[in-house]
């Protein structure tokens, strides 16, 4: 009798989904740049790594639609064009981030890794929804929530005009001290939400604040691997 131990090396698929719509493009008053900027260093970074292991990276871009989808490969010539891809996307338009990852769940027939990079600014229920469709199609997931540190602190004092980076036209002047306390509880709530969500869900779900070294997503990406050896 013989026992015959073998290991089975597999590639991974990873797509990386970048969101480029028009709030990605805010830049807080005393970080070095903007939202879609930090997104764009982390999926530079994320698929260097990913090719670097010798693994497949893709690309996807959306605002309201998929602006770019670029299907994984493994060669390192193919870094190239992620690179550029990201270089020559700008955030600009309107979007809701749960139907484009719907439409992402729908796009990739294989199993595979789905890291979306964006500041996931929709409604709790329906993100969470297409975080269960993700799911359901059996992919390994991990969310990169970015955030500038104004968002997440609101630090504003004097009167100030706030614009929807979105709708050029939604403009509001408003007193900051009037709204602060529950704007703060209205983005807690927002990530509570989703942070519970994704832990039912088995998914890797990391704040990102542009005004720290991105080395969080690096280190999130790497545990995440690490934990499926």
């Amino acid at each position: 009798f013989y026992i015959k131990q073998y290991e089975v090396s597999t590639n991974l698929r990873a797509h990386i989904v970048l969101d480029a719509s028009g709030s990605m493009a805010y830049r807080g008053r005393h970080d070095v740049m903007s939202k879609f900027r930090y997104g764009q260093y982390v999926a530079a970074c994320l698929a260097y790594l990913i090719l670097h292991q010798q693994d497949s990276a893709g690309l996807i871009t959306f605002d309201r639609s998929v602006r770019e989808f670029i299907p994984p490969r493994s060669a390192p010539a193919h870094l190239m064009r992620l690179l550029h891809a990201l270089d020559k996307t700008r955030a600009g338009k309107e979007s809701a981030i749960a139907p484009l990852l719907h439409d992402v769940a729908k796009r990739i027939a294989r199993r595979g890794m789905v890291i979306v990079i964006s500041d996931l600014f929709d409604e709790a229920p329906a993100l969470i929804e297409a975080l269960h469709h993700l799911r359901h199609q059996r992919h390994e997931v991990i969310l990169l929530h970015v955030m500038a540190h104004d968002e997440l602190d609101f630090p504003f004092r004097k009167w100030s005009l706030f614009e929807d980076l979105e709708k050029a036209d939604d403009r509001l002047r408003l007193d900051p001290a009037l709204i602060r306390t529950i704007y703060l509880q209205n983005v807690a709530a927002h990530l509570k939400a989703i942070r519970d969500a994704a832990h039912k869900l088995n998914i890797s779900h990391v704040l990102l604040d542009t005004s720290r070294p991105f080395d969080d997503a690096l280190t999130a990406y790497l545990a995440q691997r690490m934990g499926k050896k």
